[in-house]
């Protein structure tokens, strides 16, 4: 019998990065200018500058993917990084949106003076829907304080 050892497998695909930006400049030069300065310092994702993000989008250069193995042995993996934390993020939010959009498609008119909840939550809501909110919640409370 063969006993099971760890191994971190890489892939590498080759991406480019396109970002295409709305600038108000008075000529080209100041226009790339502004928009490598507002690249630079991150500002262009975060709303904090007159630029208006257009189109933000990676594309895959062929179809060649690069394969690495390094061997750990029974060692731990490491704790996963920045960009897979943003990923389970961007997952979680996806779901609590759609989890308020049928809350919001069952709600009455918004423009009644009292809404009565007890009619509000005659959303079938299924125990899975309320274990998958209640999962959401310590991630989102995680993410308050960065807003």
């Amino acid at each position: 019998m063969t006993t099971s050892s760890k191994f971190i497998v890489t892939l590498e695909v080759a991406y480019q990065h396109v970002i295409k930006v709305g600038v108000v400049a008075a000529n080209e030069l100041a226009a790339l200018q502004l928009a490598e300065s507002a690249f630079g310092s991150g500002s262009l994702w975060t709303g904090d500058c007159a630029l208006q993000l257009l189109h933000d989008d990676f594309h895959e250069e062929g179809e060649r993917v690069d394969l690495s193995v390094s061997h750990l042995g029974n060692g731990a993996f490491p704790p996963p990084d920045a960009t897979v934390h943003e990923l389970e993020l961007h997952s979680r939010a996806r779901r609590l949106l759609s989890f308020c959009r049928m809350v919001s498609d069952a709600a009455p008119s918004l423009t009644e003076q009292i809404v009565d909840l007890d009619r509000l939550f005659e959303v079938k809501l299924s125990a899975r829907s309320i274990q998958q909110l209640r999962e959401l919640l310590p991630h989102l409370a995680e993410v308050e304080p960065a807003l």
